[in-house]
C-alpha cells in the first residue's frame, strides 16, 4: 500500500533525476497504480475539479486512504450518475492540506502540473480494463495538423469483443444494452479488440435515438486494442489505418474523415448539414484515456429569455442558484440553464431572484428540440 506522502516522495525523486532515461528506468520499477496516478490517468469521468474539492481536510496523521483506496473511490464516483452521489463518495476521502494539494496538482494540474520531466502513459490492466474515453475541448487548433470528423449527436460507447462476446459500455463505464449493435459488431471486430465510437439513430436525430431499437448505427472513430495488442500509444494515423481495415455493415461503420481547408468551410458545412459540429484530432497523438486532447467546434445561436425561477445549488453552489429556469423568446416551454455563470453572477442573480425581481438574459444554445426546449444552453449575460 502506497501512502500519498510516499507518492509525493516518488514524484520529488523523479524530478531530481538528471535524464529522461534515468527517470523512465526508475518509473518502470513503480506499481501500476503509482504510474497511472502520476500520469493523471485514473478514472476521472464526471469527477471534475469542483467535485474533487469535496475531499475533506484533516490533521496530520488522520489521513484515511492509501493511494489504492483513493483511486478506487474516484473510480466508483466516475461510474455513478448524479453529481450529489459523486460528491458524497469524494467527501469520504480525508487528506491533509498538503496531500490534497498534491492530488489536485497530479490529477487536475491545479497550481500547475507536476513537472516530472517525462510523460507517463496509462498502464492498462488488460482487455477487460474499463476505459475512460478521450474527450474534446473547445479550444484553438490547426486544421493542417488534424483529422476532422463529424461531431455525432448520440451516446458515446466503448465496444469490445472478448471470447466471441460483445461488451458495450458508456463513457462513464456503465454497461449499455444495444442488441442490434452487439450482433452487428460480431461481424466486424476481431477477437480481443476494443473500439471507441458513438451510437446514433439511423436518421441522425438525437430525439429518435433508442439504444435498444434496431433503428441505430454505431460510428467507430478510434481503436485502442487489436487482437489483444494495446495500440493506445501509437499515433492516430496508425490507429486509423487499423480501424479502416474493418469491414463495415448496415449498422456499424468507420467514421468519415472530412476535408476542410479553413474554418469558414467548416462553419459552412455545419450550417448546410445541420450537424452538431466537428471534432478535430491531432494526427500524431496517442490515445489518452480521459484527457480532453481533441478539439471541437460547434456553431451556437443566441436568444433572449425571461427568467422564471431557479433551482437550488449544491456543493460549491450551495446557498446559491444551481440553474435558472428560462422561457426564451418565441417559445413556451421552460429550459433549465446551469452553465456560463461567473461566481459574481451566481451571487447577484440568486439575491435578486430571491426577492422577486423580474430578470431577463441572453443565452447561447445549439438547437431547439421538438418539445421547444433549448439544447446545450449557456448563460451569457443579464439584459
Amino acid at each position: 500500500m502506497v501512502t500519498i506522502n510516499e507518492l509525493r516522495a516518488i514524484a520529488d525523486h523523479v524530478r531530481s533525476l538528471p535524464s529522461q532515461h534515468s527517470k523512465r528506468v526508475y518509473l518502470d520499477m513503480q506499481p501500476r497504480e503509482v504510474l497511472n496516478f502520476l500520469g493523471g490517468n485514473i478514472n476521472l469521468v464526471g469527477v471534475g475539479p469542483e467535485i474533487f474539492q469535496e475531499i475533506q481536510i484533516c490533521e496530520i496523521g488522520q489521513t484515511n486512504v492509501y493511494l489504492e483506496g483513493l483511486i478506487d473511490q474516484f473510480d466508483v464516483a466516475s461510474k455513478v450518475s448524479g453529481s450529489n452521489t459523486k460528491r458524497a463518495i469524494i467527501q469520504g476521502i480525508k487528506l491533509t492540506q498538503a496531500e490534497k494539494d498534491f492530488v489536485g496538482q497530479a490529477l487536475y494540474n491545479i497550481g500547475g502540473n507536476l513537472q516530472l520531466g517525462v510523460s507517463i502513459q496509462r498502464v492498462s490492466e488488460g482487455i477487460e480494463d474499463i476505459i475512460a474515453p478521450m474527450l474534446a475541448a473547445n479550444k484553438p487548433f490547426n486544421i493542417n495538423d488534424c483529422f476532422v470528423e463529424e461531431k455525432y449527436n448520440g451516446h458515446r460507447m466503448i465496444a469490445r469483443r472478448i471470447d466471441d462476446e460483445i461488451f458495450l459500455h458508456s463513457r462513464n463505464g456503465k454497461p449499455m444494452n444495444s442488441p442490434k449493435i452487439a450482433e452487428s459488431l460480431l461481424g466486424v471486430l476481431p477477437d480481443n479488440t476494443i473500439v471507441d465510437g458513438e451510437i446514433i439513430s439511423q436518421d441522425r436525430d438525437f430525439e429518435n435515438l433508442h439504444v435498444k431499437s434496431d433503428e441505430v448505427k454505431y460510428e467507430m472513430f478510434d481503436i485502442v486494442t487489436i487482437d489483444g495488442r494495446d495500440i493506445k500509444a501509437k499515433p492516430l494515423t496508425y490507429r486509423r489505418d487499423v480501424l479502416e481495415e474493418m469491414i463495415p455493415n448496415e449498422y456499424v461503420r468507420v467514421s468519415e474523415l472530412l476535408d476542410f481547408k479553413n474554418f469558414e468551410e467548416i462553419d459552412t458545412w455545419i450550417n448546410k448539414t445541420n450537424s452538431e459540429g466537428i471534432v478535430a484530432k491531432l494526427t500524431h497523438e496517442p490515445y489518452n484515456p480521459g484527457k480532453r486532447s481533441w478539439f471541437k467546434r460547434k456553431l451556437m445561436k443566441t436568444l433572449s429569455a425571461r427568467i422564471t425561477g431557479m433551482t437550488e445549488g449544491t456543493g460549491k453552489r450551495k446557498g446559491l442558484l444551481g440553474a435558472v429556469l428560462i422561457i426564451p423568446e418565441g417559445l413556451t416551454e421552460v429550459t433549465k440553464c446551469g452553465s456560463g455563470f461567473t461566481d459574481k453572477e451566481l451571487i447577484s442573480i440568486s439575491r435578486r431572484l430571491s426577492v422577486g425581481e423580474q430578470l431577463r438574459c441572453d443565452v447561447q444554445f445549439q438547437s431547439i428540440t421538438r418539445m421547444g426546449k433549448l439544447q446545450f444552453p449557456v448563460f451569457l449575460r443579464l439584459i
